[in-house]
């Protein structure tokens, strides 16, 4: 995505969901579970080591998924997972550099979650995931 001079309200955007390229297929993978609770809670396991880019609860990069638990909130037609240090309703993570938007949504019949996360208001990065039930 290329930014232009005022680039606030795309990086928002960015971290909305939009924008970005859809992937045409993806790679099947096991071993990772998530689960949402009706009271507003989800808690999220790794049955085995799980092999995929992932940005942790810190907002670190990863090569393999690093589960974590919390809540979820619903807003503009998608659920946000965040985490117990979650100051915004739709940011997973913020610490004044990193930024990761965590979201739900229904597409095609399928779970998809979209982690979307901008660094130093310059580098974007989208990890998309496709949930079976």
């Amino acid at each position: 995505m290329d930014l232009k001079q005022d680039s606030e309200p795309q990086l928002q955007a960015w971290l909305q969901g939009e924008g970005g390229p859809q992937p045409e297929a993806f790679q099947p993978l096991s071993g990772l579970l998530l689960t949402l609770e009706a009271d507003g809670t989800y808690r999220e396991v790794a049955e085995q080591p799980v092999p995929i880019s992932w940005y942790d609860e810190e907002g670190v990069l990863e090569a393999e998924a690093r589960p974590f638990s919390g809540t979820w909130q619903e807003s503009g037609g998608k659920l946000w997972l965040l985490t117990a240090d979650s100051t915004s309703p739709t940011l997973r993570y913020d610490d004044g550099d990193t930024q990761v938007a965590d979201a739900l949504s229904l597409v095609g019949g399928h779970l998809l979650r979209s982690m979307s996360t901008v660094t130093d208001g310059l580098y974007l990065d989208r990890i998309l995931l496709r949930y079976a039930r």
